[in-house]
């Protein structure tokens, strides 16, 4: 294949006999440069290649600035929605902080209330100054409450397990704290059993849990301890409570009646055992709501009524101010950073 430039073909010829012409023969000719080897080509070209490529920028960049707009537009609308929202999620944030402040300021009102009902811990100690009384609601108002009479012979002392804690409970501690003043002061009961029967029935009237079949099985647990004013004598009664008593033979615990006061829709008129305690001095007496005991580590572990009892042990013969510190500080280092799951109430006396 030849390539472009000038050529000259020499032609010999000869005969069959091997003569040939002594001159050849010329004949020039010429392959012009082909189309592509032209410098306006590749001037051309490129002129051309720079054309499609800048059309192509072109096209590129007016469809980047369209959905540049349209990015910018959606996020935009984006913007307001999500301001509105903004704007709508602080308005009900500001609506929940009144409703929470105008609540808590209620219960805090309710827990004035139920303080000013209940005994004063200043009013027990003043009868009963070896005693302590470890009292920790779960919320602001609590269904455990304890509770303290003064007859002519006598001092009745009741730790109460209502159901529920916070509000429902509050008001079960109100019923039963006014049903306790009643029988006590208006009935005259002295004797724990006795006051476990009436006040049963009085929750169940109160409540109204016999003749309505929509009324509740809210109840209370209790211990009640009605003591000698010579502190000789103690008698117990419980509701689905115990007695411990600490003296220097051991722990012994009184179980209570495995009956609760109310609740129990189907049940008759309920007979609780009492319990004749004969008292020495030093003696520790102790009833308590299933708060401390049940409460949970960080770990999901129950402090159990063995732990308690194990603890109780530890430090009865301690001043009663080192028995409440005791108390309080073991309760504080088992939960933790967790949270308190019900109310706790512990008292204790020395007798």
């Amino acid at each position: 294949k030849l390539g472009d430039g000038e050529y000259t073909f020499q032609l010999i010829a000869c005969n069959g006999e091997g003569q040939c012409n002594i001159l050849p023969v010329e004949i020039s000719f010429s392959i012009d440069e082909p189309l592509w080897k032209k410098w306006w080509f590749y001037i051309g070209l490129s002129s051309l290649l720079m054309i499609i490529v800048n059309y192509v920028i072109y096209l590129r960049t007016r469809r980047l600035k369209k959905t540049e707009v349209l990015l910018r537009g959606m996020v935009e609308e984006k913007t307001q929605l999500l301001q509105q929202e903004k704007e709508e999620v602080e308005k009900v944030k500001t609506q929940l902080e009144v409703k929470n402040k105008d609540i808590t300021d209620s219960i805090n009102y309710a827990k004035r209330i139920q303080e000013a009902l209940l005994p004063s811990k200043n009013m027990i100690l003043d009868k009963l100054p070896d005693t302590i009384i470890y009292y920790r609601p779960r919320d602001i108002v609590s269904g455990d409450f304890y509770w303290f009479a003064e007859t002519a012979d006598t001092y009745i002392i009741a730790a109460i397990d209502c159901t529920g804690h916070g509000i429902p409970g509050a008001f079960m501690s109100l019923i039963g704290s006014t049903l306790l003043n009643e029988i006590i002061y208006d009935y005259q009961f002295t004797e724990p059993a006795k006051i476990l029967s009436e006040l049963n029935e009085k929750v169940i009237k109160t409540l109204n849990q016999k003749t309505n079949i929509n009324s509740s099985y809210d109840g209370m647990d209790m211990s009640v301890c009605s003591i000698s004013k010579d502190k000789r004598t103690c008698l117990f009664a419980g509701a689905h409570r115990p007695l411990y008593l600490i003296n220097e033979h051991g722990l012994r615990e009184i179980k209570g009646s495995p009956l609760s006061i109310g609740g129990d829709l189907k049940e008759g008129k309920k007979l609780f055992q009492e319990h004749t305690i004969y008292l020495n001095k030093g003696d520790m007496l102790y009833i308590f709501s299933d708060g401390y005991s049940d409460q949970f580590n960080e770990l999901g572990k129950k402090f159990t009524t063995k732990r308690l009892k194990a603890m109780l042990l530890e430090i009865n013969n301690e001043s009663i101010k080192t028995q409440y510190h005791a108390i309080k500080e073991k309760f504080e280092s088992w939960t933790g950073n967790g949270h308190q799951i019900d109310d706790v109430l512990i008292i204790g006396i020395r007798v």
